[in-house]
């Protein structure tokens, strides 16, 4: 999964005691903009929740739940070489 800094994660049956009425929305529709926030169903059963204003596309008709500077593909850049030294091996 790629890293994200402000959304907020939680499976949906434990959403449903909280706000049923949200919960049963999510389960028809899989997307909701309320109260300026954006809430998106996964096909995995998790219910993502992002204040729009912090989305890369904030508008209520986008269904997009990402973030401005998301790194897509955080396992590549794990094992990508850095071209760094060992301290000791740096000569002053």
């Amino acid at each position: 999964m790629a890293k994200r800094l402000y959304t907020q994660f939680c499976r949906l049956d434990e959403l449903e005691p909280w706000e049923p009425e949200l919960f049963r929305r999510l389960k028809e529709e899989g997307f909701v903009f309320q109260n300026g926030v954006k809430y998106r169903l996964t096909k995995r059963g998790y219910v993502e929740r992002l204040d729009a204003f912090l989305c890369k596309h904030p508008e209520p008709t986008n269904k997009s739940v990402a973030e401005p500077d998301q790194e897509k593909h955080l396992a590549r850049l794990i094992g990508q070489p850095l071209n760094q030294r060992k301290l000791l091996d740096v000569k002053p």
